[in-house]
């Protein structure tokens, strides 16, 4: 989603410079339980993926919470809507996810016919 590289930053120019001449920011890590820091390369990386090389038959499927304050829901809205073999869940949450583990568990394993 190379639109999410920009839509991170919408209103935080001031930040995403910083970031850009630190050459690294500190950014929450969910799994870790702390602040970690997130190289400029990542920003640099993400530029390098158009929506064309994304485009693919491969069955996909987005997990998202609607109260994600990280990644806009709109990022992978506008993703499912456009790729016909993505399906995008909405689940009541966060970033982390973390209150609905179950929800997830039981949408891979339907995703995947488990």
């Amino acid at each position: 989603m190379p639109q999410l590289g920009d839509s991170l930053w919408d209103g935080k120019a001031e930040r995403r410079l910083q970031w850009q001449t630190k050459g690294a920011i500190e950014v929450y890590h969910y799994t870790e339980k702390r602040q970690c820091l997130l190289s400029y390369n990542f920003a640099i990386d993400l530029k390098r993926y158009p929506d064309q090389q994304l485009d693919r038959s491969v069955n996909t499927l987005i997990l998202h919470g609607r109260a994600d304050q990280v990644v806009p829901i709109q990022a992978s809205q506008t993703f499912a809507a456009a790729h016909p073999t993505v399906q995008l869940i909405e689940l009541e949450s966060d970033h982390s996810l973390g209150n609905v583990l179950n929800d997830l568990w039981m949408a891979i394993a339907a995703f995947l016919r488990l």
